[in-house]
C-alpha cells in the first residue's frame, strides 16, 4: 500500500507538529502577554494554563481535520501491485 508523500507529510504535521507548536506558542503567549493582563498571577502558572489550553485545542482541530481528510481520496492508501506467492 502506498500513501502519497504530500498526504503523509501533511498528516504528520497536523498530528505531531501542530500540537508541539501550539504548546510552545501557548507558553510564550501566557508568560509574555497574559502576565501583563493579570499581574497578580504567577507568570509560570499563566504560561502553563495557556500552553495546555492551546495544546488541547490543537488535538480537537486535528480530529476535525482527520474526519475531513478521511473523505478525500488523496489521503487514503492505494494498493499499487499485488505480488503473488509462488511457494509450493
Amino acid at each position: 500500500m502506498v500513501l502519497k508523500p504530500v498526504a503523509y507529510l501533511t498528516g504528520t504535521l497536523v498530528i505531531w507538529g501542530m500540537p508541539a507548536v501550539a504548546l510552545i506558542v501557548g507558553a510564550v503567549f501566557g508568560k509574555e502577554v497574559l502576565s501583563l493582563a493579570f499581574p497578580e498571577t504567577d507568570p509560570e502558572t499563566l504560561a502553563a494554563l495557556c500552553a495546555f489550553l492551546l495544546f488541547a485545542s490543537s488535538f480537537f482541530f486535528a480530529k476535525h481535520w482527520s474526519k475531513k481528510a478521511e473523505r478525500k481520496s488523496e489521503y487514503r492508501p492505494v494498493i499499487e501491485e499485488i505480488i503473488e506467492d509462488e511457494t509450493p
